[in-house]
């Protein structure tokens, strides 16, 4: 014995997948993101008691003069782990990556 179904819904998934691709191909290889747009006020507000990543940032080293790829990266690392729940810099940077990626995949759906 056999029964007809009737699925519905069906293209709005393919469109969905479809847009995902999409994502997924602009996201592939080298992407410029700046820091305020990867540490964004969500992440930064989950993580860390700061609102923004320059806050964080100048708490940490207050002079503009210092530029960040010159900061002593075990002092940075400490800092981190004192005050993010995080505990290291990379940890930090490998979540940001991880959660700006995966809304980038998703973006649109």
């Amino acid at each position: 014995m056999k029964s007809k179904i009737n699925i519905d819904g069906l293209s709005e998934l393919k469109a969905s997948f479809k847009k995902m691709e999409q994502n997924a191909k602009e996201l592939e290889g080298e992407n410029n993101v700046s820091f305020d747009e990867l540490f964004n006020h969500s992440f930064m507000k989950e993580h860390t008691n700061h609102q923004s990543f320059q806050s964080f940032v100048d708490e940490f080293e207050p002079s503009p003069d210092v530029k960040f790829e010159d900061f002593d990266d075990s002092k940075f690392d400490d800092f981190v782990k004192n005050h993010s729940s995080f505990n290291t810099w990379e940890e930090m940077y490998t979540s940001a990556v991880g959660e700006y990626s995966f809304t980038r995949l998703f973006d649109g759906i």
